[in-house]
Protein backbone atom coordinates (compact mmCIF):
# COMPACT_ATOMS: atom_id res chain seq x y z
CA UNK A 1 0.00 0.00 0.00
CA UNK A 2 1.42 3.57 -1.06
CA UNK A 3 1.40 6.57 0.68
CA UNK A 4 1.25 10.24 -0.11
CA UNK A 5 1.63 12.30 2.49
CA UNK A 6 0.06 16.05 1.73
CA UNK A 7 2.85 18.74 2.55
CA UNK A 8 0.65 21.57 3.10
CA UNK A 9 -1.19 21.17 6.03
CA UNK A 10 0.28 17.55 6.95
CA UNK A 11 -2.85 16.88 8.59
CA UNK A 12 -4.14 14.52 5.73
CA UNK A 13 -2.62 11.35 3.88
CA UNK A 14 -3.75 9.70 0.91
CA UNK A 15 -3.73 5.72 1.62
CA UNK A 16 -3.74 3.72 -1.81
CA UNK A 17 -3.88 0.43 -2.87
CA UNK A 18 -3.16 1.31 -6.14
CA UNK A 19 1.08 1.50 -6.94
CA UNK A 20 1.92 4.71 -7.20
CA UNK A 21 5.03 6.74 -8.85
CA UNK A 22 7.03 9.44 -8.45
CA UNK A 23 8.94 11.10 -11.07
CA UNK A 24 12.06 12.72 -10.22
CA UNK A 25 14.32 15.47 -12.73
CA UNK A 26 16.35 18.38 -12.61
CA UNK A 27 15.22 21.77 -14.39
CA UNK A 28 18.13 24.08 -15.72
CA UNK A 29 16.40 27.32 -16.58
CA UNK A 30 19.91 29.12 -16.86
CA UNK A 31 19.28 30.62 -19.96
CA UNK A 32 15.89 30.19 -20.69
CA UNK A 33 14.24 33.03 -22.49
CA UNK A 34 10.78 34.27 -21.60
CA UNK A 35 8.27 31.58 -22.67
CA UNK A 36 7.15 27.58 -22.28
CA UNK A 37 9.97 25.27 -21.65
CA UNK A 38 8.62 21.38 -21.73
CA UNK A 39 10.44 18.96 -19.53
CA UNK A 40 9.49 15.64 -18.51
CA UNK A 41 6.37 13.64 -20.11
CA UNK A 42 3.12 12.33 -18.25
CA UNK A 43 1.40 10.00 -19.93
CA UNK A 44 -2.36 9.62 -20.87
CA UNK A 45 -4.24 7.62 -18.12
CA UNK A 46 -2.09 8.90 -15.28
CA UNK A 47 -3.80 10.82 -12.37
CA UNK A 48 -1.64 12.87 -11.27
CA UNK A 49 -1.72 13.50 -7.42
CA UNK A 50 0.87 17.01 -7.39
CA UNK A 51 4.20 17.78 -7.56
CA UNK A 52 7.68 19.39 -5.19
CA UNK A 53 9.75 22.11 -6.25
CA UNK A 54 13.23 22.85 -4.78
CA UNK A 55 15.36 25.50 -5.87
CA UNK A 56 18.58 24.18 -5.82
CA UNK A 57 20.36 27.22 -7.86
CA UNK A 58 19.30 30.67 -7.25
CA UNK A 59 17.35 32.56 -10.03
CA UNK A 60 18.91 35.34 -11.55
CA UNK A 61 17.97 37.83 -14.25
CA UNK A 62 19.07 40.84 -16.06
CA UNK A 63 15.43 41.88 -15.15
CA UNK A 64 12.71 41.13 -13.39
CA UNK A 65 12.28 37.31 -14.42
CA UNK A 66 9.06 35.32 -12.70
CA UNK A 67 8.72 31.50 -12.65
CA UNK A 68 6.01 29.01 -12.50
CA UNK A 69 6.63 25.36 -12.99
CA UNK A 70 3.78 22.74 -13.52
CA UNK A 71 1.56 20.34 -15.85
CA UNK A 72 -0.33 23.63 -17.65
CA UNK A 73 -2.67 21.64 -19.86
CA UNK A 74 -4.42 20.45 -16.19
CA UNK A 75 -4.23 23.89 -14.35
CA UNK A 76 -2.24 22.17 -11.97
CA UNK A 77 0.88 25.00 -11.52
CA UNK A 78 2.75 27.09 -8.91
CA UNK A 79 0.52 29.58 -7.33
CA UNK A 80 0.53 32.55 -10.07
CA UNK A 81 4.45 33.25 -11.01
CA UNK A 82 6.90 33.66 -8.42
CA UNK A 83 9.54 36.76 -8.46
CA UNK A 84 13.66 36.04 -8.81
CA UNK A 85 13.88 37.03 -5.48
CA UNK A 86 11.90 34.46 -3.95
CA UNK A 87 13.56 31.64 -5.80
CA UNK A 88 16.55 31.26 -3.77
CA UNK A 89 18.32 28.34 -3.08
CA UNK A 90 16.49 25.66 -1.08
CA UNK A 91 13.00 27.59 -1.25
CA UNK A 92 10.28 24.75 -1.68
CA UNK A 93 7.29 25.47 -3.50
CA UNK A 94 4.27 23.25 -5.58
CA UNK A 95 0.87 21.77 -4.25
CA UNK A 96 2.84 19.42 -2.38
CA UNK A 97 5.25 21.43 -0.05
CA UNK A 98 5.13 22.62 3.34
CA UNK A 99 2.85 25.87 4.00
CA UNK A 100 2.23 26.52 0.23
CA UNK A 101 -1.57 28.08 -0.12
CA UNK A 102 -3.06 26.90 -3.31
CA UNK A 103 -6.26 27.41 -4.98
CA UNK A 104 -8.86 24.03 -5.50
CA UNK A 105 -7.63 23.63 -9.18
CA UNK A 106 -3.78 22.44 -8.36
CA UNK A 107 -4.94 20.74 -4.72
CA UNK A 108 -6.94 18.15 -7.16
CA UNK A 109 -5.85 14.95 -8.61
CA UNK A 110 -5.98 15.09 -12.64
CA UNK A 111 -6.15 12.20 -14.86
CA UNK A 112 -4.95 13.19 -18.03
CA UNK A 113 -7.14 12.19 -20.94
CA UNK A 114 -3.73 12.85 -23.09
CA UNK A 115 -0.35 12.63 -22.34
CA UNK A 116 1.11 16.48 -21.28
CA UNK A 117 4.20 17.47 -19.44
CA UNK A 118 5.38 19.61 -16.67
CA UNK A 119 6.22 22.74 -18.46
CA UNK A 120 9.20 25.44 -16.52
CA UNK A 121 7.28 28.99 -17.27
CA UNK A 122 9.52 32.34 -17.73
CA UNK A 123 7.54 35.71 -17.46
CA UNK A 124 8.95 39.65 -17.78
CA UNK A 125 13.16 38.89 -18.64
CA UNK A 126 15.25 35.84 -19.47
CA UNK A 127 16.86 34.18 -17.14
CA UNK A 128 20.76 33.97 -16.54
CA UNK A 129 21.01 31.19 -14.30
CA UNK A 130 18.47 29.04 -11.96
CA UNK A 131 17.88 24.89 -11.31
CA UNK A 132 14.88 23.14 -9.51
CA UNK A 133 14.63 19.70 -8.28
CA UNK A 134 11.47 18.17 -9.27
CA UNK A 135 8.93 15.52 -8.22
CA UNK A 136 5.80 14.67 -9.50
CA UNK A 137 3.47 12.46 -8.05
CA UNK A 138 0.86 10.18 -10.06
CA UNK A 139 -0.85 7.01 -9.90
CA UNK A 140 0.08 5.14 -13.66
CA UNK A 141 -2.06 4.61 -16.09
CA UNK A 142 -3.79 0.86 -15.52
CA UNK A 143 -3.71 -1.63 -18.29
CA UNK A 144 -6.72 -3.05 -19.06
CA UNK A 145 -9.59 -4.03 -17.08
CA UNK A 146 -9.78 -4.43 -13.52
CA UNK A 147 -9.38 -8.27 -12.68
CA UNK A 148 -9.99 -10.52 -9.25
CA UNK A 149 -7.38 -8.92 -6.84
CA UNK A 150 -10.10 -5.25 -7.00
CA UNK A 151 -12.38 -5.53 -3.92
CA UNK A 152 -15.87 -5.32 -5.76
CA UNK A 153 -19.30 -3.91 -4.04
CA UNK A 154 -22.46 -4.76 -5.15
CA UNK A 155 -24.71 -2.03 -4.55
CA UNK A 156 -27.98 -3.21 -5.88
Amino acid sequence: MGLIKNYFNGLMNYPTTAPFCTMDFRIDAGAQDIGTATTATIPMGATVIGFRATVTEAVTSAGSATVSLGITGTGMVSVATIGKATLVAGYVFGNHAAGIATDSVMSNPHTLVVSDTFDCVVGTATLTAGKFDVTVFYHPPRDGAMDSSYKEFVTA
